[in-house]
């Protein structure tokens, strides 16, 4: 066959991507370069890494090494290797090959792609890729290895309701390695996986990855109680090195809502996804593990090849974050929200406050006390007890009308089919059902609910948005549950606020706000980004509004919130108070009411007066 046609045959199989096993049919017995080209870059892509060297000129053992470490040194999720836009040149008995590889780093963004070149030179009749570092990449000089550095951006603030951030300087500690000086990598990490919960295997990728004479943090922590023993055992780890700084992370105040950032774990690499790697200080809860990419923006991601030291550095590739990080506005006052904790400060027992603005929705405080972390604000499912009281009132406002609740009975307690219903301040005899609610008589309600249809409550219930969607999402937040049913226990059940009936804070909150200010809005937790609305405001009848208005006034007047009340104040307290207990057995003592702007919803998992603590949140404004 002629050079000429030879020439042909080759550029004609370079066509094929590496991928393919079968060989092109040259039709002529002389060897050719492509064959050599295609089964090593087949070895190399599946993994055959001394298949792969034995088509090369250099040492086996040294060049499979050197071809099994690309992936890790880039941390690379997968590796592939194409002739498809690539040529092959010979000249006698050498050619010189061009190939293109595809890199995945595994962080959800572009491939890095590039084209790579190898000689190759006819020995002894045989093909073989001359060996040299830049047949793995044409930059890559000997002596040098691929590292990868990503680099995370400044992190955004969260504000509060005017601008100012939520946030403050704290003591941490940044545990980290220097990679080239591990001289037990796998002890090392396998130690610091084990204290801090993050994945082994993926710690050592990074670590491989990672330039070896730079400090490469792998876990911040911040100086307080519940990571001492954990700060106290990294510090004795063999290669693990301590680097303190001081950063503005922490809340300043609505810790549980706001959230706390902590070492990238499996879990929350799950739901935050790439580009974050094992060790990144992301977000662990509220707010800024839900916001955590507009929060810390996208990396930037470099991939260099450089020598041990560090003293020879080629930039390969170049990824700058594709987005920058932008903080979250909230509506939280300042001044509420530390009112909110200071009065939830001396109970000894878990408890939650909500505080909104009636006359627009916006939440002014979500306080959390003694909660484990948990924003049971937000997010608890308790039974409101008496508090749901006021939807009870006006379906049964709507069934009989005002005039018709007089002289009701209030028994100590009443049973209905396999359900009694017991009065938490005992018998009152008969009177008006203002008074009969203002003393929170769960019997008198059970009783007149007995005439409601089965779905009344449950219609009155989302006219307060109870169990809707408020368009929070990605906020978690629990709206309320109200069942209906027709059996006469468990309906008696839910016309107190017990049985299947569940809320939290903040929904009991809204319908306080409802009645204050004669709208049902949906709550507003944040302002920037803004949220899709899904819900519109209500407007509550006038004479309803008066009603229930009425009712809740009497409650602190001569009712169970009497302890609500705060004197000498022209802003009159309205509000209920009732004690009730869960599913479990244990008790949650509930206040739900208003005063001028603040409309307030308080949950305490236990045996106190949340009107007292009411009146301490109150006095004052």
């Amino acid at each position: 066959m002629s050079k000429g046609k030879r020439a042909g045959s080759l550029l004609a199989c370079t066509g094929l991507l590496a991928g393919m096993v079968s060989g092109c049919g040259f039709g002529f017995a002389e060897p050719s370069p492509f064959g050599t080209v295609k089964d090593f870059l087949i070895a190399w892509q599946v993994g055959n890494y001394t298949a792969a060297a034995g088509h090369t000129t250099g040492d086996g053992v040294t060049v499979a090494a050197a071809l099994r470490d690309v992936k890790p040194e880039l941390n690379a999720a997968s590796l592939k290797l194409s002739l498809t836009d690539g040529r092959i040149q010979q000249a006698g008995n050498d050619a010189d090959a061009e190939f293109s590889v595809t890199v995945d780093l595994g962080d959800n963004g572009d491939p890095w792609k590039y084209g790579g070149q190898m000689h190759l030179r006819r020995i002894n009749g045989t093909w073989k890729i001359v060996w040299s570092p830049s047949v793995i990449h044409p930059l890559l000089a000997e002596g040098q290895r691929l590292t990868v550095v990503t680099t995370l951006q400044k992190r955004a603030m969260i504000l509060d309701a005017h601008g100012a951030t939520l946030l403050q300087n704290v003591k941490t500690d940044v545990f980290g390695v220097y990679p080239g000086s591990l001289r037990d990598p796998d002890t090392t990490l396998k130690a610091v996986a084990s204290l801090t919960g993050l994945d082994r295997d993926r710690l050592i990728l990074r670590v491989k990855s990672a330039p070896p004479q730079e400090f490469l943090p792998l876990v911040t922590l911040t100086e307080q109680p519940a990571h001492r023993r954990k700060i106290a055992a990294l510090k004795l780890v063999e290669g693990i090195v301590l680097d303190p700084k001081s950063e503005q992370i922490q809340p300043k105040m609505a810790a549980e809502f706001l959230g706390t950032l902590g070492p990238a774990t499996v879990e929350k690499l799950q739901q935050v996804g790439a580009p974050f790697q094992p060790g990144d200080t992301i977000g662990e809860t509220g707010l800024q593990l839900t916001f955590q990419r507009r929060l810390a923006g996208i990396p930037s991601v470099t991939v260099m090849a450089q020598d041990p030291r560090g003293d020879r550095k080629t930039t390969l590739g170049t990824w700058p974050g594709k987005a920058d990080p932008q903080p979250i506005q909230t509506t939280i006052d300042p001044v509420v929200q530390r009112k909110a904790e200071a009065a939830l400060a001396t109970l000894k027992v878990p408890a939650s406050m909500v505080v909104i603005a009636p006359s627009s929705g916006f939440v002014q405080a979500v306080a959390n006390h003694w909660t484990g972390g948990r924003d049971l604000a937000l997010e608890a499912q308790y039974p409101p007890g008496m508090t749901f009281g006021i939807i009870t009132a006006e379906a049964l406002q709507k069934k009989t009308g005002q005039q018709n609740l007089q002289n009701v009975p209030c028994p100590a307690t009443a049973a209905f089919g396999d359900k009694t219903v017991i009065n938490r301040t005992g018998g009152h005899g008969s009177l008006s059902f203002e008074n009969a609610f203002g003393l929170s008589c769960a019997t008198t309600l059970a009783k007149l609910g007995a005439a409601l249809d089965p779905g009344a409550l449950t219609q009155e219930a989302n006219r307060f948005g109870i169990g809707k969607d408020w368009g929070l999402w990605p906020i978690q937040a629990f709206t309320g549950q109200v069942p209906g049913t027709s059996v006469a226990g468990a309906k008696a059940l839910d016309m107190v606020g017990q049985g299947g009936v569940l809320m939290s804070p903040i929904a009991m909150a809204m319908v306080s706000a409802a009645i204050s200010s004669g709208n049902w809005r949906p709550p507003t937790l944040i302002t920037s980004p803004a949220l899709p609305v899904t819900i519109q405001s209500q407007p509550i009848d006038a004479i309803t509004e008066n009603a229930l208005a009425a009712l809740m006034r009497q409650g602190v007047v001569a009712g169970s919130a009497k302890p609500a009340a705060v004197r000498g104040s022209q802003s009159l307290v309205y509000g209920i108070s009732d004690t009730v207990q869960d599913a479990g057995g244990k008790p949650v003592s509930w206040f739900v009411g208003y005063r001028g702007s603040y409309a307030i919803a308080i949950a305490i998992e236990g045996r106190e007066d949340a009107a007292v603590i009411a009146h301490k949140f109150l006095q004052g404004f």
